[in-house]
């Protein structure tokens, strides 16, 4: 299982000031799904908050989780 999170900050204040976005929505089987979920995520962020960046966006499989993708279906990742 995967999961998505994204960092946007704020860097116009002195220091940047950022906020670790997860999503409540997954966890997800395909790495596909999870990067489509980020995309949503971060045009939801910025409805919101118009004035932050996105500096990073992650797929964060369960421990020992394996996931593989459509274009290569047989390849694996684990952690």
């Amino acid at each position: 299982m995967i999961y998505a999170t994204i960092i946007i900050c704020h860097l116009a204040v002195k220091g940047p000031e950022c906020i670790l976005l997860s999503d409540n929505r997954g966890p997800y089987t395909a790495i596909e799904h999870c990067i489509s979920r980020m995309n949503q995520m971060h045009k939801d962020a910025l409805k919101v908050l118009p004035k932050y960046k996105l500096v990073e966006t992650n797929c964060i499989p369960e421990r020992g989780g394996k996931y593989g993708g459509k274009r290569f279906p047989s390849s694996t990742s684990s952690v």
